[in-house]
């Protein structure tokens, strides 16, 4: 199986358009093919590589796949809604879920299966959650919180430094760099896991970000402008790279596991662009007129 993409949406406001379907798209044998249900707004995808499981966080809830994506079933109840995003854990085929309305734990093996977590929360919109150690670490509304998991403790937020409406996460090999993509306000990057902050790319709106799996120097972000802003010195200082999708909006990011710096950029509406920062040129585009929400990369699955 090669890459995996969430596709939140496709242009249906054409008259006559042939639309693609959204929901998850796989690539196989280098073309892309759709799997599941047609037409489910997907927000994140993840790969849970215990369960042989794909997670889908959906408009309607959390969809969970045991064979490749040929058949899904809807794990969550009418009370889990507006899913942005999904990790697999922290108990064994489980998942944690951060949603518009707060975060979910599934613990599909306990009487009580699905628990909010939202004490500590200043507010219950949160975009995003990256593990830790011992933890987890959540982009919110209200700004940036972390979790950590102790037995025999309730779980409990605790906002760290940033108070912006935070939508992105990148954390370094040794969770010491945490690089936190804003809304209006760009990139607000810690050295020191939360405890002291800089904001070294001001005046954007950042949606998504990316490390380079070999040399986490090397650092991609984009949002809002549809600018690609790239790093080679961990987030300190970044260089406009272009635009892979025209100026339309970046919304997903990750490295090409082909090649060292290619970029797999997903745009709002202009779907996946493969991109080489240091020329500035398009290598190729996919799945046109699709909002890509999410990429996951081969060495992810």
């Amino acid at each position: 199986m090669g890459h995996i993409l969430s596709v939140l949406e496709t242009d249906g406001y054409v008259v006559g358009s042939n639309n693609g379907p959204s929901g998850l798209h796989v690539q196989d044998n280098g073309s892309w093919q759709h799997r599941g249900w047609r037409n489910v707004r997907a927000f994140s995808v993840a790969f849970d590589r215990d369960a042989d499981a794909i997670l889908l966080a959906c408009g309607n809830g959390l969809l969970r796949s045991l064979d490749g994506g040929s058949s899904w079933r809807v794990e969550s109840d009418w009370r889990v809604a507006e899913v942005l995003d999904v990790l697999p854990g922290p108990y064994t085929g489980g998942a944690l879920l951060a949603t518009a309305h707060g975060v979910w734990m599934w613990s599909p093996d306990s009487d009580d299966a699905w628990q909010r977590v939202n004490d500590g929360l200043d507010c219950p919109f949160v975009s995003q959650i990256v593990p830790l150690h011992n933890g987890y670490l959540a982009a919110a509304e209200a700004g940036v919180y972390t979790l950590r998991l102790s037995a025999g403790s309730k779980p409990k937020w605790k906002r760290v430094g940033v108070t912006s409406p935070a939508r992105t996460i990148n954390v370094s090999a040794d969770e010491r760099r945490w690089v936190v993509g804003l809304e209006k306000r760009g990139i607000a990057r810690s050295p020191d896991g939360g405890t002291t902050w800089t904001y070294p790319l001001a005046e954007e709106s950042i949606y998504a970000t990316a490390t380079h799996r070999e040399d986490d120097n090397i650092m991609v972000a984009g949002g809002l402008s549809g600018i690609l802003w790239f790093s080679a010195d961990a987030g300190l200082s970044w260089r406009n790279a272009g635009k892979p999708g025209g100026g339309d909006a970046i919304h997903s990011l990750a490295f090409d596991d082909r090649d060292s710096l290619m970029t797999l950029c997903g745009c709002g509406k202009t779907g996946l662009h493969r991109y080489d920062p240091s020329s500035q040129q398009y290598l190729d585009h996919a799945l046109d007129r699709a909002f890509v929400s999410k990429i996951l990369t081969q060495d992810q699955v």
